[in-house]
């Protein structure tokens, strides 16, 4: 009897988006204090491999700062915050950080 290793396929792709969600949990597991923004302490619990700088020393993780950060990423202006400084990383803008890295693993 020979080996069919296509069995193991749902096995494999079970392991490997396991993986993935353990490296980019869900917003709501990432933002701990549920304030609805990424801390910089949050930021780094939740996607360790980034190497966001708090530019501004506020302690919250904002568009200019991701964008400098992560190579490629280009949130959209909010329109309460028109200044990327000042404006505030959420859960929208969180899922385009996650959707971003996984693209670009998926893509190595």
């Amino acid at each position: 009897m020979k080996f069919n290793p296509t069995f193991l396929l749902p096995a494999v792709l079970l392991t490997y988006s396991l993986v993935v969600q353990a490296e980019a949990p869900a917003f709501t597991n990432a933002d701990q204090d549920k304030d609805g923004v990424l801390s910089m302490e949050e930021a780094r619990t939740a996607l360790p491999d980034l190497q966001i700088r708090d530019e501004n020393g506020d302690g919250l993780v904002n568009h200019a700062e991701a964008e400098s950060s992560i190579e490629g990423l280009s949130l959209p202006s909010q329109p309460d915050a028109q200044d990327k400084s000042v404006a505030t990383v959420g859960m929208a803008e969180y899922r385009l950080i996650v959707q971003l890295i996984e693209s670009d693993s998926t893509d190595a």
